[in-house]
């Protein structure tokens, strides 16, 4: 299956910017489309979208989100926009 198919949204095209991880005994999908990060379960199950623009002390940015990262140890999650990293 792809993930276009699964997921809504289009992801923003860099490898960078789709990570999945393995934690609390369940895998986790993430990716950047456009400035809103989307995270799901396993089984394909919305569990959240962020809009990062919103975490930004500027105007609102709209550079797409470069890259995605979970940590496997504790769950948090980061986003880097061009010159800007979020931690959540």
């Amino acid at each position: 299956m792809l993930l276009q198919q699964i997921h809504s949204g289009k992801s923003n095209g860099l490898v960078q910017s789709f990570h999945t991880a393995y934690w609390e005994n369940s895998r986790y999908i993430v990716y950047g489309t456009g400035n809103k990060l989307v995270i799901y379960n396993g089984l394909s199950e919305l569990i959240q979208t962020i809009d990062a623009s919103e975490f930004l002390e500027e105007s609102p940015n709209q550079e797409k989100i470069f890259s995605t990262e979970i940590s496997e140890f504790d769950g948090k999650v980061l986003i880097t926009l061009v010159t800007d990293n979020l931690i959540f």
